[in-house]
C-alpha cells in the first residue's frame, strides 16, 4: 500500500466514499484498505461507517499473545491490520463526542490494544535504550500516540479492568519513547501522550476497584525495572524553569508533566507506603526543579495564568508528598535551600491574598507548614537551612504574605518554633567554634582533649571512637552494645551526608534537655499524682512524644518505670514492659500497629539524674526502631560507668543555669528586634534580622557568663555522645 496516499489530494465526495464503503462491507480488503489510508478524506457523514468496518480486522483468535512470534496464518492479515490500525487512530479523532463510536471502540479495545503492542514490538521496540527513537519509529509512535488520545474519550477507559494492564504497559513504553524527543512534536505532539499518562494515573487514582500502587507497578515493569528512566522522562517539560516557553502547547506540557509527577509521588493512602520511584525522583533532583518550578509559576505574567493557576499548586502537593516521605528529614535542607518559603509566599501572595481564590483550611499549603516543617525542627540541618530560609523572607519582605495571609496561624506557630530551636543551635554552634564534639562512644574522651583523632564506625558512621579498643569494646558491650545499635543508625542516616550525622546526633541531647528543663513543673506534677512515680527513684524515666497520633508537632512529656525493661527488643512491644503512663504506652502500640506506615514519631527517653537521653529517637519510619546514643535503656543490673555518674551529677547541678541563658537568648533577641518584622539595618546595609541578634545575644551571653558555661557545654557534649 502506498503511505504517500495520505498527503495531498481534495477530500473524497459522499459517493465516493460510500462506493468503498458497500465494496468493504462485501468482502473487498482493497477497498477497506483504500478507506483506511485515506481516512482524512472521508466525509463526516460516512466516517462512522467506515470506523465501523475498522474494528472487526483487530479479532483475534483466542491465545493470542502479543509479546510472542506472530504465528503464519495472522503474518498476511497483519499487513492490513496495519493500516486499520492507521485509519483507525486518525479517522476517529472526529467522532470523539459520537456515543455510538465510544461504545463501540470500548467493545473492541481488548482486541485493538493487543494488535497496537504487537504493532510496537514490530516497529519501535529496536533501539538500545527506553527513549531512542529512529527515524523509521517516528510515524508508527505517531499513530499510536493518535491512538491513546481517540482511546481516551472513553470514561474512565484507563481503570477498566478488562484492559486496563495491558493498556497502560502500552502508553508506558509510548510515552518514554515520545515525551524525551522534541522531533517527536512534527509528528505526535508530546504534551498529547503526556496527557494520556495524565489521565490514565488519574483514572487509578480515582478508581474503587484500582490503585495507584498497582498502576506505578505496571509502569515499572513497562520500563524494565528502570525507575530513574521514568523519573528523568517524567520531568523532560520541567527541567527549564525558568526559562519556560509561553506558547500554549509548551505550557499544556508542563501542566500536564506536574500532575504526572504528582501520581508518580503520592501515596495511595496517609497509611500506604512511599512511592517506589520516590529515590529515583530525588536522584533527578526533583526538589531543585519543583521549587524553581512553583518560583516560576507563582509569579507569572498574566499570559502565563491560565497554566499557573494549576502548575503553581501541583508543585505545592508534590512537595507534600516528598515530604511525608521516609527521607523527610534529609529533603527538607533542600526545599528550604532551594527557596521552596520564598517560592510559597509568592503563590500565596500571587492568588490566595486579597480575598482571591480561597485556599481550603486542610489543604497541603497548611499540612507543610503547621505540621510537616515543625515536626522536622528537631533535626540540626533542617533548623540551619530554614533559619537562612526565613531571613531570606524577612530581608524580601515577602514574609508578610505568609504572616498576614491566609496560613498565618500555621506559620505563627511555625516561626516561633523556628525562634526557640534557632536560640538552642546558637548556643550548640558556639561550642563547636572552641570545643570538639567528637566524643568518644565507648569511655566518653573528647578528642580535643586526648589530641588525637577519632575513629567512625563504618557501618552508621555516627558512632565515633578514640582508639580501636574502644571501637571492639562498645561493639561487643553490655552496656552499650552498639552491635544491636548500629544497623537502627545506619538505616536512620541512610542518604544522608556527614553534616546530618555529626551535627544532627550530637545538637539533638540539648534539645532535648532544653525541653526538660523549660517542662520541669509538669514532670514535677506527673511524679506527684502517681505513688509508683514517687518512689521509683533511679527507675523512673521520661518521654518527650515531639509528634502527636494526627502527624502535627507536639511536645509532650510522659512517665514510665524502666523496670524489667532489659533491652531495645522488648522496649519495642507495650506489651512486654511494666509502662505505667497511659500516654506513653498508647505511643508504643502505635508504633507497633503503624511500623508499616510511612509516618515519623520522635520518642526521647531520659533518666532521672541528669538530662542525657539514653534512647535519642524512635522513629515509625519503616518500624519502631530505636536509635539510642546508649543502645539498653539502662545499665544492666551490677554495670556502671563512674565517669558519666560523676558527669550526670555535674550537669545536674548546673543545667539550669544552661536553659536559662537560652531562653534569655530569645527574650532578648525578640525584644531588641521590637517585632520580628519591624528590622534594622547595620552599618553595612544587610538587614539584620532576629536569628542574626539571636546569634549575636548568644554569644554575648557566654562571654559574660565566662567559664562556667564552657564547663557545661563540655560535660553536655561529652555525655550525649557518650
Amino acid at each position: 500500500m502506498n503511505w504517500t496516499m495520505l498527503e495531498g489530494g481534495p477530500p473524497w465526495s459522499i459517493d465516493t466514499a460510500k462506493k468503498h464503503i458497500a465494496a468493504a462491507r462485501a468482502g473487498s480488503a482493497e477497498s477497506l484498505n483504500l478507506l483506511a489510508v485515506n481516512s482524512r478524506k472521508i466525509p463526516s457523514e460516512a466516517l462512522l461507517d467506515a470506523v465501523n468496518l475498522f474494528l472487526p480486522t483487530f479479532k483475534v483468535p483466542n491465545g493470542f499473545d502479543p509479546l510472542a512470534p506472530l504465528p503464519d496464518p495472522l503474518k498476511t492479515r497483519y499487513d492490513q491490520v496495519k493500516i486499520c490500525l492507521h485509519g483507525l487512530a486518525f479517522s476517529s479523532v472526529r467522532l470523539l463526542g459520537n456515543p455510538t463510536f465510544k461504545k463501540n471502540l470500548a467493545s473492541s479495545w481488548p482486541n485493538v490494544i493487543k494488535w497496537a503492542q504487537y504493532y510496537f514490538i514490530d516497529n519501535c521496540e529496536t533501539g538500545s535504550s527506553l527513549t531512542e527513537v529512529r527515524s523509521g519509529d517516528m510515524a508508527a509512535l505517531g499513530s499510536l500516540s493518535t491512538l491513546f488520545f481517540v482511546f481516551s474519550s472513553i470514561e474512565r477507559g484507563y481503570s477498566n479492568p478488562s484492559y486496563r494492564d495491558s493498556t497502560l504497559a502500552l502508553l508506558t513504553k509510548v510515552w518514554l519513547k515520545v515525551v524525551p524527543n522534541p522531533e517527536m512534536d512534527v509528528i505526535a505532539m508530546r504534551n498529547e501522550i503526556m496527557e494520556q499518562m495524565s489521565t490514565a494515573l488519574s483514572d487509578a487514582a480515582a478508581s474503587p476497584s484500582w490503585a495507584l500502587s498497582s498502576a506505578r507497578e505496571i509502569i515499572l515493569k513497562s520500563s524494565g525495572n528502570q525507575a530513574s528512566v521514568v523519573a528523568k522522562v517524567a520531568l523532560t517539560a520541567l527541567r527549564d524553569a525558568p526559562a519556560f516557553r509561553t506558547d500554549e502547547n509548551s505550557m499544556k506540557f508542563a501542566h500536564h508533566s506536574a500532575f504526572v509527577i504528582y501520581y508518580l509521588l503520592r501515596p495511595d493512602s496517609p497509611q500506604a507506603s512511599i512511592s517506589i520511584f520516590n529515590k529515583a525522583f530525588v536522584d533527578q533532583h526533583i526538589i531543585r526543579v519543583i521549587t524553581r518550578t512553583l518560583s516560576h509559576f507563582s509569579t507569572s505574567s498574566q499570559s502565563a495564568l491560565q497554566y499557573a493557576i494549576t502548575i503553581a499548586p501541583c508543585c505545592v502537593d508534590i512537595t507534600n508528598a516528598l515530604l511525608e516521605s521516609r527521607p523527610a528529614f534529609i529533603l527538607a535542607p533542600q526545599f528550604l535551600k532551594y527557596g521552596f518559603l520564598e517560592g510559597l509566599a509568592d503563590y500565596i501572595g500571587t492568588f490566595h491574598s486579597g480575598g482571591r481564590l480561597p485556599l481550603h483550611p486542610r489543604s497541603t499549603v497548611h499540612n507543610i507548614i503547621g505540621n510537616l516543617l515543625p515536626t522536622l525542627l528537631v533535626h540540626y540541618p533542617v533548623i540551619s537551612s530554614a533559619i537562612q530560609a526565613t531571613n531570606s523572607l524577612i530581608r524580601s519582605k515577602k514574609i508578610k504574605n505568609l504572616s498576614d495571609g491566609v496560613i498565618s496561624k500555621e506559620w505563627g506557630a511555625f516561626y516561633n518554633m523556628l525562634l526557640e530551636r534557632a536560640a538552642v543551635k546558637a548556643h550548640y554552634d558556639l561550642l563547636l567554634k572552641t570545643k570538639s564534639h567528637l566524643v568518644c562512644h565507648n569511655c566518653g574522651v573528647s578528642s580535643n582533649r586526648a589530641g588525637q583523632k577519632v575513629l567512625t564506625c563504618s557501618g552508621c558512621k555516627v558512632a565515633l571512637y578514640c582508639s580501636l579498643a574502644c571501637q571492639k569494646a562498645a561493639w561487643k558491650s553490655e552496656l552499650l552494645n552498639h552491635k544491636l545499635e548500629c544497623s537502627a543508625l545506619k538505616e536512620f542516616t541512610t542518604g544522608s551526608d556527614k553534616y546530618y550525622n555529626l551535627h544532627s546526633s550530637q545538637f539533638f541531647p540539648n534539645l532535648v534537655a532544653y525541653d526538660m528543663k523549660k517542662h520541669s513543673p509538669g514532670i514535677r506534677k506527673l511524679q506527684m499524682e502517681n505513688a509508683k512515680f514517687r518512689n521509683a527513684g533511679s527507675d523512673l524515666s521520661y518521654a518527650i512524644s515531639y509528634i502527636d497520633d494526627d502527624g502535627r508537632p507536639t511536645k509532650d512529656i510522659s512517665l514510665f518505670l524502666k523496670s524489667k525493661i532489659a533491652d531495645v527488643e522488648q522496649f519495642r512491644s507495650a506489651e512486654s514492659a511494666e509502662l505505667s503512663a497511659a500516654k506513653f504506652e498508647h505511643a508504643l502500640k502505635r508504633a507497633e500497629m503503624d511500623e508499616d506506615r510511612n509516618a515519623q514519631m520522635v520518642h526521647v527517653t531520659l533518666y532521672r539524674g541528669g538530662p542525657r537521653p539514653d534512647c535519642i529517637i524512635q522513629s515509625i519510619l519503616k518500624a519502631d526502631f530505636v536509635v539510642p546514643v546508649n543502645a539498653t535503656l539502662g545499665s544492666p543490673p551490677g554495670k556502671s560507668n563512674p565517669r558519666r555518674g560523676k558527669a550526670r551529677d555535674e550537669q545536674r547541678r548546673e543545667i539550669e543555669t544552661l536553659w536559662d541563658s537560652i531562653d534569655e537568648t530569645m527574650y532578648r533577641a525578640l525584644k531588641e528586634d521590637e517585632g520580628f518584622l519591624l528590622a534594622t539595618s547595620s552599618s553595612t546595609g544587610a538587614q539584620v534580622t532576629v536569628f542574626d541578634r539571636i546569634v549575636r545575644l548568644a554569644k554575648e551571653i557566654v562571654d559574660t557568663e565566662g567559664s562556667s558555661m564552657d564547663h557545661l557545654f563540655y560535660q553536655k557534649m561529652k555525655l550525649s555522645t557518650a
